[in-house]
C-alpha cells in the first residue's frame, strides 16, 4: 500500500513517451507495439534501466501462473512526493500526477493533457522549467497536438518498482466449474489449454508464450533469469500451494448465499495442476538453455 509520501506511476506513460503510436486505448493495431523491446528503449530513455531485472521477475512470475493480461498499466514505479511538494503546492502535484497517469480517452489526449498543462497560475513555460530544475529521474509526457513534445515531470528518488499486482488474468479464472472439471479428466483439453497461453508483454512485436519470450530474454539477461528460475525451483514445493489453495476461503462467511464465492474443490484442483504444469515446464526449458 502507497504512504501519503509516494505516488504510482504505472508503465504507459513512459512507453507513449518513446513510441507517440502506442495509444492502445484508442487503437487496437497499435497493441503489436507493446513488446519487451519498447519497455526496454523506454526505461533507458528515462535513466531506469535499473529497474529491468525486475520486470524479467515478473515475466517469470507471469509464465508459473499464466497471466494473459501484463499490460502498460499493470506494472510502474513508485515515487516519493517529498521533493514535489516542496517545489510545489498540492494543486500543481495533482496535475502533475494526472498529466502522467492520464488515460487516453481519444485521439485528442495531447490536446486534453495541454490544457490541463497550460492551466496554472505559473504559466506553463514557468511550470515546466521548474520541473526541470528539481528533476533528477524523468518522465517524458508527450503533449502537443501536432508536434512530438516531450515535457519532463520530476520522479525524486528513492524510486521503486513496483511489487507485482493485478495478476488476475490467470490459473484458469475465466473457465466456469463444467469446464474446469472436463479439463481435469480429459489432460488433452488440459495440455491444449496450457499451450495456447501467451504473453501480454510482446517479443518484436509478436505475440508470444511465455516459454518462449523467456528464451528470448536468456541472451540478454541470462544472469538474472538463471538465478530467479533456480530460486524458484528452491523454494517450490507443491503441498504448500495446495494448502494454500485450500485456506483461500477461509474468511468467506459461511452460509450458500456466500458458497458461489469459494473455491471448489475442482478448482484449487486444476489451478493447482497449472501451476505445477507450468513449473515443470518451465524448469525443463531452462535446462535446455545455456547461458
Amino acid at each position: 500500500m502507497l504512504t501519503a509520501k509516494q505516488t504510482l506511476l504505472e508503465g504507459f506513460p513512459f512507453l507513449t513517451a518513446v513510441e507517440r503510436d502506442f495509444l492502445p486505448d484508442s487503437d487496437n493495431t497499435s497493441k503489436k507495439l507493446y513488446d519487451f523491446q519498447l519497455i526496454e528503449r523506454a526505461l533507458k530513455a528515462h535513466g531506469l534501466e535499473r529497474f529491468l531485472p525486475n520486470l524479467v521477475d515478473v515475466v517469470v512470475f507471469d509464465a508459473i501462473i499464466g497471466n494473459s493480461d501484463r499490460h502498460q498499466e499493470n506494472w510502474g514505479f513508485i515515487f516519493q512526493r517529498d521533493e514535489l511538494n516542496r517545489q510545489f503546492n498540492s494543486q500543481q502535484v495533482r496535475k502533475l500526477e494526472s498529466a502522467a497517469v492520464m488515460p487516453i480517452p481519444s485521439p485528442n489526449w495531447r490536446n486534453q493533457l495541454m490544457g490541463n498543462l497550460k492551466d496554472d497560475s505559473m504559466g506553463f513555460k514557468k511550470l515546466i522549467n521548474r520541473i526541470r530544475s528539481v528533476m533528477l529521474g524523468s518522465i517524458q509526457v508527450s503533449i502537443a497536438a501536432n508536434d512530438h513534445v516531450a515535457t519532463s515531470l520530476a520522479n525524486p528518488p528513492p524510486t521503486f518498482f513496483t511489487p507485482i499486482f493485478d495478476s488476475g488474468s490467470s490459473l484458469g479464472r475465466e473457465l466456469p466449474n463444467d469446464k474446469i472439471e472436463q479439463m481435469l479428466r480429459d489432460s488433452m483439453q488440459f495440455d491444449s489449454y496450457i499451450r495456447r497461453g501467451k504473453s501480454e508483454i510482446h517479443w518484436s512485436n509478436r505475440k508470444i508464450s511465455h516459454g518462449a519470450l523467456i528464451a528470448e530474454l536468456v541472451s540478454l539477461y541470462g544472469d538474472t533469469i538463471r538465478n530467479r528460475v533456480s530460486s524458484v525451483q528452491e523454494l517450490y514445493k507443491p503441498d504448500q500451494i495446495a494448502s494454500l489453495l485450500a485456506s483461500t476461503d477461509e474468511f468467506i462467511p459461511h452460509g450458500k448465499e456466500f458458497d458461489h464465492y469459494r473455491l471448489t474443490n475442482a478448482r484449487q484442483e486444476f489451478m493447482l495442476r497449472i501451476i505445477s504444469t507450468r513449473m515443470d515446464s518451465l524448469f525443463k526449458d531452462f535446462s535446455r538453455i545455456r547461458i
